[in-house]
């Protein structure tokens, strides 16, 4: 005995056919198969066996979806930092730095990667030849001598494939001195010292003391000056001759806010 049916779509059919009542697990009769086919095309049936439907989509999924993993892991490459360089908008208390960054593409796969230092030591060339990591590459540069300012550091990846990718990070060195330094010249009315200053707030004020002399004279606060925009200070210190000025230093303020004072001179010529 057999049973027949069938369903017709909007957009084709689907026939659902049954032979005898036997058990369908052990393939006795009961279900043996459905095709779909659009009109026009009814003579390119499918036919698949019921117990077929999963392990026909066992087999898609086989397929498809390590292909979507591998599509995913093509996604754009980008650069991360990481140690020892400097957090994004740091500031930097020493004229050194180093940077050291990964990529997710092999050495193979890069053509160069350029490192840029923009700022007041402006500086650009090749990085550190690429190394290979357990999931791409590594590279970095150092740089040093910096006078303070700002600075941006952008790393910047060729591909073999003509991709390019590339990240920036910020910082800024302040490094923090004040320092008088004397030198003798024939006295001739006046010598002359010189007063130099970094890392100080910018526009802060730069006061010289001198403790005492040999004329009586007040001591206390015996000239001024300002730090530049970039918190610097440079500037001539004269001494009257024949003023046994002692105990000269001078003070201002640091970039973070702190005082500080230089070092203590005597006039050279008394």
């Amino acid at each position: 005995m057999s049973t027949r049916g069938s369903l017709t779509l909007a957009n084709g059919d689907a026939r659902l056919r049954r032979e005898g009542a036997g058990d369908p697990r052990r393939g006795e009769g009961g279900l043996v198969g459905v095709s779909m086919f659009p009109r026009g095309m009814r003579n390119a049936r499918s036919v698949l066996a019921g117990g077929r439907w999963l392990a026909a989509l066992t087999v898609l999924a086989l397929f498809v979806l390590p292909g979507a993993a591998q599509a995913s892991g093509m996604a754009k490459p980008v650069v991360t930092f990481g140690s020892p360089s400097p957090a994004e908008g740091a500031t930097l208390t020493t004229g050194s730095v180093q940077f050291a960054f990964t990529y997710d593409r092999t050495p193979k796969q890069t053509k160069t990667v350029a490192c840029v230092l923009s700022g007041p030591t402006a500086s650009s060339g090749a990085c550190n030849a690429p190394a290979a990591t357990r999931r791409g590459s590594s590279s970095g540069a150092s740089y040093g001598n910096l006078a303070n300012g700002a600075y941006a550091f952008t790393a910047t990846v060729t591909l073999t494939d003509g991709g390019t990718f590339s990240a920036t990070r910020h910082f800024t060195v302040a490094v923090t001195s004040l320092t008088v330094t004397t030198t003798e010249y024939g006295c001739g009315g006046t010598c002359w010292g010189a007063v130099s200053g970094s890392g100080l707030a910018p526009g802060a004020q730069v006061v010289i003391y001198s403790a005492s002399n040999n004329r009586g004279w007040p001591g206390g606060e015996v000239g001024a000056g300002a730090a530049d925009a970039n918190g610097n200070f440079s500037g001539n210190l004269g001494f009257t001759c024949g003023v046994d000025w002692t105990g000269v230093y001078v003070a201002s303020t640091t970039s973070s806010g702190a005082p500080i004072t230089s070092n203590v001179v005597n006039s050279p010529c008394s």
